[in-house]
């Protein structure tokens, strides 16, 4: 299974729902084929976590508990340098406008500043959280790397049948 280095906090918001495309200034070819979400070792940029703390001010629905909005904007509760999800990106394009990249916000929840010429959504579908995420060595490209499909499956399998734990 190939694995899909993501850096956090959008890591951990894309594996818990609050966010269903990653944005990328190049297309993927891998569509349709489930992948690992992993989340980097990097430790997240202030000025990201300053605008996850933004957002969450400003669409309070996005996620409306204060104690899980932490687990998204303070650096220690963030998980590094694991697996934290399997889901497929099923869909990938071209964002043509500012206006295009403003009016799906809510699915990728960058800011306008990260709108450029060459940037592409990379949509996601069937995204499974890993109860304890699965430790991982990245090696590979910057972004991708390769894992073997049991370790992942089995954690998802425990995940949606808390009682066949082992």
């Amino acid at each position: 299974m190939r694995v899909l280095a993501v850096r956090q906090p959008w890591a951990s918001l894309i594996c818990n729902g609050y966010k269903c495309m990653e944005i990328r200034s190049y297309k993927t070819s891998v569509l349709e084929e489930y992948i690992a979400i992993y989340a980097s070792r990097t430790l997240p940029k202030e000025s990201d976590l300053k605008w996850i703390r933004t957002i969450f001010n400003l669409y309070p629905g996005i996620c409306p508990v204060r104690d899980i909005q932490r687990n998204y904007t303070d650096p220690s509760r963030l998980t590094y340098g694991k697996i934290l999800g399997k889901g497929m990106i099923y869909n990938c394009f071209k964002f043509e406008s500012l206006v295009e990249f403003n009016t799906r916000f809510f699915e990728h929840l960058n800011p306008p500043k990260n709108f450029g010429r060459d940037i592409y959504g990379w949509e996601f579908a069937n995204v499974y959280e890993l109860k304890n995420g699965v430790p991982f060595k990245f090696q590979g490209s910057i972004v991708w790397s390769h894992t073997d499909d049991d370790e992942i499956d089995h954690e998802v399998y425990n995940l949606n049948h808390p009682d066949h734990y082992i």
